[in-house]
């Protein structure tokens, strides 16, 4: 026995009529608890920067800015006022990262501190600029930088991207999913509802209906 199978406009309609609202709603519920989650499990990372300038037309010394801020002697003089910070028992002083970045055809560039949190970032951000303008001349000569603005208050890169790619990951799978579940059930599983249902999902013209009732001693 041969079973043929398709698509039709009653049986579509059927299925949106009664399974469209409950599938946007486990859509939403999913993609909720994927923000929710990514809120919670995901290591948010703070990025703070302030803004530097090399005070004459030697930019090409930035280069060895990058250098230095990377060398265990500037790490070294962090370390040092971190421990004379209030800063001292935070779990970030001993997880962060430092970057300078700028343009090769430009005297400015960026002076960038990541943590796990984001006033550590910006106090550590503050503390390393200053560290550049007191101690570079004392490695560097030429070396003549100034700060041109503090530091930011430390934010997550890509965070809302993340976060959106996440819920509408999660909300898409829950809704796919759970249309195939409710078409497997509506089409394969438990009986037949109603008098269209043949002709809604199988296209099978009805041929007749029998009314049974039931009364005691038996069925007649």
């Amino acid at each position: 026995m041969k079973f043929v199978f398709r698509f039709n406009s009653g049986m579509v309609h059927r299925l949106i009529k009664k399974y469209l609202l409950i599938t946007v709603l486990i859509a939403i519920l999913f993609g909720g608890l994927s923000g929710a989650a990514t809120l919670t499990l995901k290591k948010n990372v703070y990025t703070s920067t302030g803004q530097m300038v090399q005070n004459d037309n030697n930019y090409t010394l930035i280069q060895s800015y990058k250098q230095f801020a990377a060398s265990s002697s500037f790490t070294s003089i962090l370390d040092k006022k971190i421990a004379a910070s209030e800063w001292k028992k935070s779990s970030a002083s001993h997880n962060y990262t430092i970057a300078i970045g700028n343009n090769s055809d430009s005297p400015f560039f960026s002076v960038s501190v990541a943590s796990p949190n984001k006033h550590f970032s910006k106090y550590l951000a503050n503390v390393a600029m200053q560290t550049l303008v007191s101690n570079l001349s004392q490695y560097l000569s030429g070396a003549n930088v100034s700060i041109v603005s503090e530091a930011s208050t430390g934010y997550i890169n890509g965070y809302k991207k993340t976060l959106i790619k996440y819920v509408l990951v999660a909300a898409v799978l829950a809704f796919v999913l759970s249309w195939f579940v409710f078409i497997i059930k509506e089409l394969f599983t438990g009986k037949v509802k109603d008098e269209d249902f043949m002709q809604d999902v199988f296209e099978i013209s009805q041929l007749g209906t029998i009314t049974l009732s039931e009364k005691k001693g038996g069925i007649k």
